[in-house]
């Protein structure tokens, strides 16, 4: 990058990203959240890379205009927060027994391994309907009940003889069938 190239301030980038949003919204009625790729950041703000101190600082600054912009592992994410206050609330009260053991040191903490499974907790929340490390999944709904944007569930394939108990998915990839003990 040359040198005499202009690098935004974090307030200037919080109004860029606040600018680019508002494009969004000039093509859709209503936007309450974007996925904003690394790549479109750095050439947004004309950065040769994105500093935590500089995306803390415009992540203050868009907290002033009602969003969050937040770091969501492959990409990154703005969500009003008007729409956050709407979530269902949660409450570390709802694990009280699982803290007091915690704090005794007695948790037994292989009882969590399976969430950090990512396949586990996508299969979780895989559906809009399923609520979050709940019960049984819900099934999806009939094709003639989904609305038109809804995709319709991927179904898995069967095995191909050489897979030795692998299924390949409707995309091509191949999962290990989950052993239980």
């Amino acid at each position: 990058m040359p040198a005499n190239r202009h690098m935004p301030s974090p307030r200037q980038a919080a109004l860029l990203v606040l600018q680019l949003v508002d494009e969004l919204r000039r093509e859709r009625e209503t936007v309450t959240r974007a996925r904003l790729g690394e790549f479109t950041l750095l050439r947004l703000w004309n950065r040769p890379r994105l500093r935590e101190d500089f995306l803390a600082e415009v992540q203050d600054w868009l907290l002033l205009a009602g969003w969050a912009l937040f770091d969501a592992g492959s990409t990154y994410g703005v969500i009003r927060i008007d729409a956050v206050e709407n979530w269902a609330s949660v409450s570390s009260k709802r694990l009280q027994d699982t803290l007091d053991q915690v704090v005794e040191g007695t948790y037994e903490w292989h009882k969590l391994d399976g969430l950090i499974d990512r396949g586990a907790l996508e299969e979780r929340t895989s559906t809009s309907t399923s609520k979050v490390m709940s019960g049984p999944l819900k099934k999806s709904r009939p094709a003639h009940e989904r609305r038109a944007n809804e995709p319709a569930p991927a179904k898995a394939a069967s095995a191909s003889p050489g897979s030795k108990g692998r299924k390949v998915s409707a995309t091509g990839v191949r999962r290990a069938k989950k052993l239980t003990p």
